[in-house]
């Protein structure tokens, strides 16, 4: 087993963010108020640095996935990491063609979901059952919102 798929991720992750913070025109996305989120938190600084935390925290997910056995910890949560990345992709997908507008991220979003798969196919084979990748899909459809705005909410108290 080589750590590619995971380098490869882990790389189009960083372009994927380099795309969202120089593309990022400050204002929040629809809807973010109702989640009690203020328009500051989405500052460019901040939402740069919320980048690099998630970044950095991928990059500790997916390293330590390396380190496999069967039905390990590590495997979980470096599966649910690359997935939580293909459900950040397949929102700025879809949210582009909801809205018919670019979405800073949508340039990259297919590479990154693809990267995304083969990542979750290299990390998960001969570890995983069908039915626990799944769960480990699904579990990153539950967090990768509330990680993004942990990110936004410690980029805040790092920089105020």
């Amino acid at each position: 087993m080589t750590g590619h798929p995971r380098l490869v991720l882990l790389t189009v992750f960083t372009l994927h963010n380099l795309e969202e913070v120089l593309a990022w025109s400050g204002e929040p996305p629809v809807g973010v108020t109702r989640l009690g989120l203020t328009p500051d938190l989405f500052r460019r600084d901040r939402f740069a640095l919320a980048t690099a935390i998630l970044t950095a925290g991928e990059a500790a997910i997916l390293a330590n996935s390396a380190r496999q056995s069967v039905n390990s910890t590590p495997v979980f949560l470096g599966t649910t990491g690359a997935a939580a990345l293909g459900v950040n992709a397949v929102g700025h997908l879809v949210r582009t063609a909801s809205t018919r507008k670019y979405n800073p991220g949508v340039v990259t979003s297919p590479l990154l979901l693809s990267s995304a798969v083969a990542a979750i196919r290299a990390i998960a084979s001969d570890t995983l059952t069908s039915r626990q990748t799944a769960v480990t899909v699904a579990a990153a459809g539950a967090v990768t919102v509330p990680a993004i705005l942990c990110a936004l909410k410690a980029a805040s108290a790092l920089r105020p």
